[in-house]
């Protein structure tokens, strides 16, 4: 019989878990898409672990707000909106954009305990955000350029990631992973940059030739992580500034989905219509889902650790650092989760 070799014990270090004593990361995370909310839709949505609802409230102003009635546990999104009023189904307690009961089917009047939790909520490029916290501790990121001068797209994927949004936005500092897993070839030039890190973002930029694929040159690459779930890229491809923002909600531990943006600048587009914007941004969001695509193949059975990392690891390594550190609450839990003391 052959002996089998002594092993050292792997050497790995884990990482912050979303979810864990339910706690998540306190970032802006996507709900919906703002065509999906009109003024008469009371959406449901898998949100941190709970249910959350999202509406417009009287004023037209998208509203996020924990989804069960505050009376009995309903679960709102079975509610009517009636004059920018949430009406639960079972007793027509009316909940405002502030998630506040203002009144009750019988006449009485809701007693001041009779709220929803409300969700800091920004609406920008076609997509509704709220912010795991009762205020948001960075704005919404937004493109360079201002609004007038971009075209852009908001799109959700079909896809569902059976890992937390970290593991996805780690592919960011990770750039060696990207000749390997998505094929296109770094310019012979190329070195990895430094990333910047602050309490609740990252940034790197490479101001010359990145690499190339079927798609052309890319050049002028800047990257930014927000919290532990944003990515937003800006870039000049063939010449054409472009913008790209990947934002990823944990539905739950080890579960996410992913909602995308795309950008083009009006100027660089030689016909400059509605049409061929919109042929540019279909080729972007194509390309995008294609990457998408090769990330879920790796994602759907990953054990994600800190393990034997190496020299060209060494941006990865300061973003697990960045990731140890980031801030985690969920002061909504007890109200998205339906729960209450015994």
């Amino acid at each position: 019989m052959t002996a089998v070799p002594d092993i050292e014990p792997r050497p790995a270090r884990s990482l912050p878990a979303e979810g864990d004593d339910g706690l998540y990361s306190q970032s802006w995370y996507p709900v919906c898409l703002s065509e999906e909310l009109t003024a008469e839709v009371i959406l449901g949505r898998e949100f941190l672990g709970g249910r959350v609802i999202a509406f417009r409230d009287a004023d037209g102003k998208a509203s996020v707000t924990s989804a069960f009635c505050a009376h009995l546990g309903v679960d709102l999104q079975c509610a009517t909106l009636v004059e920018g009023l949430v009406r639960c189904p079972y007793h027509h307690f009316y909940y405002d954009g502030a998630g506040r009961a203002v009144r009750v089917g019988n006449g009485e009047t809701p007693p001041p305990a009779a709220r929803l939790f409300r969700y800091p909520v920004e609406e920008r490029y076609g997509v509704v955000f709220a912010f795991n916290g009762t205020e948001p501790l960075f704005d919404l990121p937004t493109f360079s350029l201002a609004d007038d001068e971009i075209a852009f797209h908001a799109f959700k994927t079909p896809m569902h990631f059976a890992v937390d949004p970290w593991v996805i936005i780690s592919q960011t500092p990770d750039l060696n992973h990207t000749q390997f897993l998505h094929g296109p070839e770094f310019a012979p030039q190329f070195e990895i940059p430094e990333m910047r890190f602050t309490e609740y973002s990252g940034h790197y930029s490479v101001d010359e030739d990145l690499y190339f694929d079927a798609s052309g040159i890319f050049k002028e690459l800047h990257a930014n992580v927000y919290g532990t779930n944003i990515v937003q890229l800006e870039t000049i491809i063939n010449n054409m500034w472009t913008g790209g923002t990947a934002s990823l909600v944990p539905l739950g531990p080890n579960s996410c989905e992913a909602y995308g943006i795309n950008a083009v600048k009006k100027a660089d587009v030689p016909q400059q219509t509605p049409e061929a914007y919109q042929q540019v941004l279909d080729g972007l969001k194509a390309m995008n889902m294609q990457v998408m695509s090769e990330d879920q193949s790796v994602y759907q059975n990953i054990r994600f650790v800190q393990g034997t990392l190496l020299d060209v690891d060494r941006e990865l390594a300061r973003y697990f650092d960045y990731l140890r550190a980031y801030p985690r609450a969920n002061p909504g839990r007890e109200f998205i989760n339906g729960e209450g003391t015994r």
